[in-house]
């Protein structure tokens, strides 16, 4: 399959991590069990287990994946997941920044509380 990847940015393969310049077309494998990803260089991706429903597992442990090549902002929202106390300001966001001239990712701490919400947890960070 022939993809094209838009000039604005680089693009990484989700799946083997290799690096396309932008303003190009691509051939690319299409197999019937994985679709082609492209990430634009300059995202921050959070990545955890797989759960079916809110609640289902502990989200104590993520993967957070940052594809180098341009400045990038991620927030971490979270609530309780089963109601509308969201509006009542009970959530917590951390946000996430990349700064790609000196290669540093900062975490900040934790903003807001609910019910439930972790007091610990870890975050594996990729490149």
């Amino acid at each position: 399959m022939e993809c094209y990847l838009p000039k604005s940015a680089g693009w990484f393969d989700f799946w083997t991590g290799k690096h396309f310049y932008g303003g190009q077309s691509i051939k690319t494998d299409v197999p019937l069990d994985k679709i082609p990803l492209f990430v634009k260089a300059g995202s921050i991706i959070p990545m955890g287990k797989i759960i079916q429903y809110t609640g289902e597992k502990s989200t104590d442990t993520l993967e957070i994946r940052v594809y180098k090549g341009a400045d990038a902002k991620f927030d971490l929202y979270e609530d309780e997941g089963d109601n509308y106390n969201y509006e009542k300001g009970r959530y917590t966001i951390v946000s996430f920044n990349w700064n790609e001239k000196s290669q540093s990712l900062t975490i900040s701490d934790r903003k807001g509380n609910y019910t439930g919400s972790l007091a610990k947890r870890i975050f594996n960070v990729s490149w």
